[in-house]
């Protein structure tokens, strides 16, 4: 097959990928922990979600895409509730067109919780 879209955005090696229930959207992660969410049809970075600090090994979604964990080198799975980005399942710029951040300290906070992994990197 041909390559139909080019999803670009990373910094970082991309490590992980998994596509929402529903198809719309890819989360990606990184070799430096950030994942990304692209809106499959549009090719556009919905969010970022930061907060790990290595390489990005897992990611899942929930059966319904409302939440989203991701684990890594950095032994921490982080579960990130995306209805706070994605009311009724729907991700939009503010009036502005700026897409949401989610970031460990910053306003748009979608983070759920964190959890240590003791020194086992999860993979």
């Amino acid at each position: 097959g041909a390559c139909v879209r080019t999803l670009t955005g990373h910094k970082g090696a991309i490590r992980s990928l998994v596509v929402s229930p529903h198809g719309r959207y890819l989360a990606s992660g990184d070799s430096e922990g950030a994942v990304l969410i692209f809106d499959i049809s549009t090719a556009l970075i919905v969010t970022e979600l930061l907060g790990h600090t290595d390489t990005i090994h897992s990611l899942v979604y929930d059966r319904d895409a409302q939440v989203l964990v991701s684990g890594g080198a950095d032994c921490q799975l982080h579960v990130w509730t995306l209805s706070k980005l994605c009311p009724d399942s729907t991700m939009e710029a503010d009036e502005e067109g700026s897409l949401p951040t989610a970031t460990v300290n910053g306003t748009n906070q979608c983070r759920m919780a964190t959890y240590r992994t003791k020194a086992t990197p999860v993979q």
